[in-house]
């Protein structure tokens, strides 16, 4: 999961945020894992992964 950096602005304050399911209503908590950058050093967007998600059934979520 990836965020634009124009989305979010060049600095994100939050590590963790939670994604809520509109299909099942399940809630599916992200964890921050880093700026991502272009090769001119500008940044690009924001990257995240599910945090205790462990099987294919916990990310089908994200196909809302």
């Amino acid at each position: 999961f990836t965020a634009e950096a124009s989305t979010l602005g060049d600095r994100f304050s939050g590590r963790d945020f939670e994604l809520v399911s509109e299909r099942t209503g399940r809630v599916i908590e992200m964890v921050l894992v880093g700026p991502r950058y272009d090769g001119e050093g500008d940044l690009t967007h924001w990257e995240f992964q599910p945090h205790n998600c462990f099987t294919f059934n916990d990310l089908i979520v994200f196909n809302d």
